[in-house]
């Protein structure tokens, strides 16, 4: 959203060139007639749901326009191939679909952005530009660009902001180096839940499968306070589905897959509804069924691997065809 006024120098200017621009594309598409009365209506529009939340053509728009231009860029004389409209809408899409899971888990975990940091982050992209104005800002482009596409745009400002808080948040969770992942490994966990609505210990009884780490004493545990040990796995990077009725929350995957032969029990218990569980690994070793699919490799960033696992189970459906 920022990149609008890094790239210009006067912002009201520019905002009347950008502006002509766009209406003049819209009238070359849709025709000239009752281009006033017809301009940004068709913003609402749902082009497309991802796990039932729509995507409206205002926001379609504004992402499809920028991927045309880096596909124009690609081909000599700025010609387009037929096939590369439709990669740009299929790219599109995806570039949506994976902003609304960044989006909905950032506001999982409680990451907001306060007004003033908001306003700081505008200046700061304007940083080096003597000419920005805030009147012409607030008063010419913000209207416009609700107008245009649908959207607030200080609204977009604020989930970009807490997008690259997700993603700084996650950016020394590899596994570590004394413990790499490779491509192909599957891991098998044990796991214990307590209800504390069922059994008043729960927090004791967790603590003392905690300070367990032989199968048979988790065996004996279990017997002796009539608890469940459930059997999880096997489980790959992109392939964590078994894991997520224990292991709900992102950042608490990346201990999880930490764990070794040598320390195999998670050191604090798992926390979700209400429900505290105890994980043990059972082993660790290369995959060698090629139906478990593992994409993941030792440089590629938990979250991004999270997040090719997420994209690869969201329900996409296109309305556009």
């Amino acid at each position: 959203m920022l990149k609008i006024f890094r790239e210009s120098k006067h912002t009201s200017l520019a905002i009347k060139i950008i502006l002509g621009l766009i209406l003049l594309s819209f009238a070359l598409f849709f025709g000239y007639q009752d281009l006033g009365q017809d301009f940004g209506q068709g913003a609402q529009t749902t082009i497309a749901t991802v796990n039932d939340t729509p995507i409206r053509r205002g926001m379609f728009e504004l992402y499809y326009e920028r991927n045309l231009e880096e596909f124009k860029k690609m081909f000599p004389g700025n010609q387009l191939p037929d096939f590369a409209s439709d990669l740009a809408r299929s790219n599109t899409i995806r570039e949506l679909a994976q902003r609304k899971i960044l989006v909905d888990e950032a506001l999982k975990l409680g990451l907001k952005v306060s007004d003033e940091r908001l306003a700081e982050t505008i200046l700061a992209s304007r940083k080096q530009d003597p000419h920005f104005d805030p009147i012409a800002y607030r008063h010419e482009f913000l209207p416009y660009f609700k107008q245009r596409y649908g959207v607030d745009y200080e609204q977009l400002l604020r989930e970009d902001v807490i997008i690259d808080d997700l993603r700084r948040s996650f950016e020394g969770l590899t596994l570590s180096s004394q413990v790499p992942l490779t491509p192909k490994e599957v891991w098998n966990f044990e796991m214990v839940n307590f209800d504390p609505k069922v059994l008043e210990e729960a927090e004791s009884v967790a603590a003392l499968f905690i300070s367990q780490v032989s199968k048979d004493a988790w065996s004996t545990l279990s017997k002796k306070y009539g608890v469940d040990l459930v059997k999880v796995g096997p489980v790959t990077i992109s392939g964590r589905e078994p894991l997520a009725p224990y292991v709900s929350r992102v950042q608490d995957m990346v201990p999880v897959f930490a764990l070794t032969k040598d320390a195999p029990v998670l050191k604090a218990p798992l926390r979700h509804d209400g429900i505290i569980t105890v994980v043990r690994l059972l082993d660790r070793s290369e995959n060698k069924d090629p139906a478990l699919v593992a994409s993941s490799t030792p440089s590629s960033p938990f979250l991004d691997a999270w997040l090719k696992a997420k994209l690869a189970q969201a329900k996409i459906e296109r309305l556009d065809k």
